[in-house]
């Protein structure tokens, strides 16, 4: 998935600067600061399984990017101005890679649950 998102921030815009750091800035944000945000809640081992209870925030993590990704599509579609401004595409990247990074805290969450577990 980290590679799908900025792929798709880079094919949307460029392997420019901009794009490429606002994503960044936007996947470190949500991995660094919002871990414990993003980090599911009810965790527990069994066996050699972890049970994850159910969410909404991964289906609206889902509908913030297909949202994001909906809104550049259109505004390219009808040939918005709006799509070539600096300040849009630092905003719409920012945007992806906090949603890819919301991913990536869930996962790490899940991952320092199961070394816990594994080591206690």
């Amino acid at each position: 998935m980290l590679g799908l998102s900025l792929y798709g921030v880079m094919s949307a815009f460029g392997a420019s600067l901009t794009p490429v750091l606002a994503w960044a800035a936007g996947f470190a944000a949500a991995v660094l600061l919002g871990g414990p945000v993003f980090a599911p809640r009810g965790l527990a081992q069994e066996g050699n399984a972890v049970r994850m209870p159910g969410s909404w925030l991964p289906l609206w993590l889902m509908v913030g990017i297909f949202s994001a990704k909906f809104a550049l599509g259109f505004a390219t579609g009808v040939g918005a101005h709006v799509v070539h401004e600096a300040w849009f595409i630092a905003a719409v990247s920012a945007a992806l890679g906090l949603f890819s990074g919301a991913f990536a805290a869930r996962a790490t969450a899940v991952h320092r649950f199961v070394r816990a577990a594994h080591a206690a």
